[in-house]
């Protein structure tokens, strides 16, 4: 059954006061922020360094950059603003901002159960899950993965493939009719439907055969299709692929290249977000030319906006992401994120008996959603409250989040608005 929104009155609940009591203050650092932006413009100077800042894997981060060439320049005062000192400040703001997330307020007014939020133990997070479930087959993996949590442009943009996938109990002549859009509306990518039976072959293929992943998707085979498919279809394949998953029971309503194509852009913090021009002022010869974004993603539910009852509405979070469809670049954090606390739970649950409302906890779009925000909030300082009330799509960094009903529009076919597009027709997949 489709969830229902219902704005009428469009009252704020208690739901809504809370999030006036959890967004991050207003800056009281802004001002100083613009003294560093101006002087860094001026006085950022040491291109040779800047070239070997851009190939660095990132905060394997242990803020193992210098910017100082010798004991003469350390003991004489210098005219230049070391990069690493504007890193540092950046980092330190963030950090500051993920500080004051109230883990056990937004846990119970949203369901939000995002874990450890600093870098340091989400890295150790991230580097934990590669080890246990992908390495050592796929080694560059981990760094991929990290090369996202650096601040600095990035050296090379990532392409995503042009392959949408999608899985289902059913054969492909059995889709329903509306899914035939994806071709239809994208003709120059490839529609790939994912069997079951070929799904350990290609991971075995693609990370090792000793890889840990290996043995929990071939435990779940036996009563637990469904988490199967949602592990390897909607993350891993993204994760080691990249491209689109959608569901069978969606429609593309406007071309992939069509998908928020001019988000806004919220102000989270002036001096990571004017880094690349700094850089660029500084040297010339550098390309600082903004990559595409690295994953598309839309809010499913928004109760603080819409003034609803989430839990009573069949919810697992009160702001919670889509994950019917999915855009990403190979290598995300988020993706790895998902996986390693969907791979974990089933690994601690391999023989118990799992109800419905589980699944969708620890693979679902719960989960999901944990993954997205946590990755906002450590990377970027963005809490989850930010994220409600949005009308149109918005891009903090590499990821954007389009608004309720992007992913849910009203029909399979006609133009029902720029950012409404794709259809979901809820089916019951979960129920199959």
């Amino acid at each position: 059954m489709t969830p229902s929104h219902s704005p009428a009155g469009r009252r704020r609940s208690s739901t809504t006061h809370f999030l006036g009591r959890l967004l991050p203050p207003r800056s009281t650092l802004l001002l100083v922020l613009v003294s560093i932006i101006i002087l860094t413009v001026f006085h950022i100077h040491q291109p040779s360094n800047l070239q070997t800042l851009r190939q660095r894997t990132p905060r394997s981060l242990q803020h193992a950059f210098s910017t100082s060439s010798s004991a003469a320049a350390a003991a004489e005062p210098s005219p230049w603003i070391p990069l690493q000192s504007v890193l540092d400040r950046i980092d330190a703001d963030i950090a500051s901002s993920a500080a004051s997330y109230d883990s056990a307020l937004y846990y119970r007014e949203l369901g939000l159960k995002l874990g450890s939020t600093t870098t340091e133990e989400y890295i150790a997070e991230l580097s934990e899950t590669y080890n246990e479930f992908f390495s050592p087959a796929s080694p560059k993996l981990l760094d991929d993965v990290l090369s996202r949590l650096s601040h600095l442009p990035r050296a090379q943009t990532v392409s995503l493939p042009k392959q949408i996938y999608t899985t289902d109990l059913r054969s492909p002549d059995q889709f329903p009719e509306q899914f035939k859009s994806w071709s239809e509306k994208n003709p120059d990518w490839e529609t790939l439907f994912v069997e079951d039976e070929a799904i350990e072959g290609w991971v075995s293929e693609t990370v090792g055969e000793d890889a840990g992943v290996l043995q929990e998707l071939h435990a779940l085979r036996a009563g637990r299709g469904v988490l199967r498919a949602d592990l390897f279809s909607r993350y891993l394949v993204l994760l080691l692929n990249g491209g689109v998953y959608t569901d069978t029971d969606t429609a593309c309503v406007r071309p992939l290249s069509q998908w928020a194509v001019s988000p806004d852009r919220p102000t989270t913090h002036p001096l990571a977000q004017s880094l690349p021009t700094l850089l660029e002022l500084a040297d010339e010869s550098l390309s600082t030319q903004e990559d595409s974004p690295a994953l598309i993603v839309a809010l499913e539910a928004d109760a603080p906006d819409l003034n609803t009852d989430w839990r009573g509405e069949s919810f697992v979070r009160g702001i919670q992401v889509v994950q019917w469809t999915i855009q990403a670049k190979r290598a995300h954090p988020i993706l790895l994120d998902v996986l390693g606390r969907g791979l974990r739970e089933a690994k601690r649950v391999r023989e118990a008996e799992e109800r419905g409302e589980e699944d969708l906890e620890w693979t679902g779009p719960g989960a999901f959603t944990d993954a997205v925000m946590r990755y906002l909030l450590v990377h970027h300082g963005v809490h989850p409250g930010q994220l409600s009330g949005l009308r149109r799509p918005v891009r903090y960094g590499d990821i954007v989040i389009m608004p309720v009903h992007s992913f849910r529009a009203d029909a399979s076919e006609g133009d029902q608005g720029e950012d409404r597009v794709v259809w979901h027709g809820f089916f019951g997949r979960w129920k199959n």
